[in-house]
């Protein structure tokens, strides 16, 4: 486990992408738990919720994922994954 966030110390000091990564997963999370303290949510809230969901799942997973990298390889490839983050940012708010 020790290596692992060392690994994560590392991924945050030198690649953009995973700080990226790490902040839009934190936004989700505040928004995620903001909708939660509603007692009701509209149909369109509903489904916002459950898009926010899923790209702050696919958030973590490519963080995972680059972790997973290093691990094996001693460097994250930023470039296999820069393309998914506009789909993940886009209609977030």
């Amino acid at each position: 486990m020790e290596r692992e966030e060392k690994i994560i110390e590392m991924l945050r000091e030198k690649n953009w992408h995973f700080r990226h990564l790490e902040k839009l997963h934190g936004e989700l999370d505040q928004s995620l738990h903001q909708m939660g303290r509603r007692r009701v949510l509209t149909p369109q809230e509903e489904v916002q919720k459950k898009e926010f969901q899923k790209k702050k799942l696919a958030a973590k997973d490519e963080m995972v994922e680059m972790v997973r990298q290093v691990k094996v390889t001693g460097q994250a490839d930023v470039e296999k994954s820069t393309k998914r983050i506009s789909n993940m940012t886009a209609g977030r708010r």
